[in-house]
């Protein structure tokens, strides 16, 4: 997955070399809040590991991710804690993993021994973390086939245990769809019918897929419904003539500003394929743009139908000298 964009700010940065310079920092609640890192909570030092864990514990929500970074056996050395409870958004899944090494880059890599990914508060002890190395190290020992045995039953259950509102009708989709979806896809695949053109929305609070315009095509029409900071995908049937001969096409448009919060962004890029997917025709064509301008008829044709661009043949060009020899050998015969 790309990075999602967020940065480590100079603030975070000093609050950092300032824990370092100090014992009475035990640990940083860092979360992401208005595109940026930022510290939460700051807890004391404990007297030993399994306090400090307890004590982490205390300041986690079974609903928020958040980092923790807390000091390591090694002296002088830290770890991050990442805490993804399974009842986040999925934004905020995509963001938070997505934001792991900008963190600990933005505060300098080498301080970091062994992160610790939990998903809930029992598992936010010294004791879980020993036996969550026992066990990786004990992976390190298996053979293939039991890495594919164990990974497979780890999949099948979370396809079971995985709560049905953050699913649609897809297992694949990590988002609930609207009612009004399915209609609008229908109507946009009968040829010749009133919908030529439906654009898509993901609700940001829901995380719902949503119709945002389902009518013909215009182009006019369809630079006008893009936002300046938000994404949208568009479902086109594009009905056209071609070298004298009637064609319908399928084009997805992805458009993604680069204004959009990064939040957005990353929702809307990890979500395309799958409403690719869900579309449930042939699509000829995946246009991505990052300004409403950037789409017209003309760029449509454009990508459907790319002009061949004519190859010239490369002369080597001759030894200087060669010809005029060659012409005295002529002569000479």
């Amino acid at each position: 997955m790309h990075g999602s964009g967020v940065e480590v700010g100079e603030a975070l940065k000093q609050q950092f070399i300032q824990a370092q310079q100090t014992d009475d920092v035990g640990f940083l609640k860092i979360q992401i809040v208005d595109e940026a890192f930022k510290t939460t909570t700051q807890g004391a030092r404990s007297d030993s590991r399994a306090e400090a864990f307890a004590e982490m514990a205390k300041v986690l929500n079974d609903r928020e991710p958040c980092y923790l970074i807390t000091r390591a056996e090694e002296k002088g050395r830290w770890q991050l804690v990442f805490f993804m409870p399974d009842e986040c958004s999925v934004r905020d899944r995509m963001v938070y993993a997505s934001s792991t090494n900008a963190l600990k880059i933005g505060l300098g890599a080498p301080h970091f021994v062994m992160d610790y990914t939990i998903r809930t508060r029992q598992e936010c002890t010294q004791q879980a973390y020993e036996d969550s190395r026992k066990e990786h190290n004990e992976e390190e020992l298996m053979t293939m086939d039991e890495r594919m045995a164990k990974e497979a039953a780890y999949e099948s259950h979370m396809s079971r245990s995985t709560a049905p509102s953050k699913m649609s009708g897809m297992n694949d989709l990590p988002m609930k769809v609207s009612a009004s979806v399915e209609p609008a896809l229908e109507q946009i695949q009968v040829l010749g019918g009133a919908t030529s053109m439906v654009i898509f929305n993901l609700e940001q609070s829901s995380e719902e897929l949503q119709v945002a315009k389902s009518t013909q095509i215009d182009w006019k029409e369809l630079v006008a419904e893009l936002p300046a900071r938000e994404p949208r995908y568009a479902l086109l049937r594009y009905e056209h003539q071609h070298e004298d001969n009637a064609a319908t096409s399928y084009v997805f448009v992805y458009y993604c500003p680069d204004s959009a919060a990064p939040k957005l962004k990353m929702f809307y890029s990890s979500c395309k394929s799958m409403v690719v997917k869900l579309c449930g025709v042939h699509v000829s064509k995946q246009i991505e743009i990052s300004a409403p301008n950037e789409i017209s008829e003309q760029v449509v044709l454009d990508e459907l139908y790319p002009k061949a661009v004519a190859s010239k043949a490369f002369a080597k060009p001759s030894r200087p000298g060669k010809a005029r020899t060659t012409f005295a050998k002529f002569n000479a015969a």
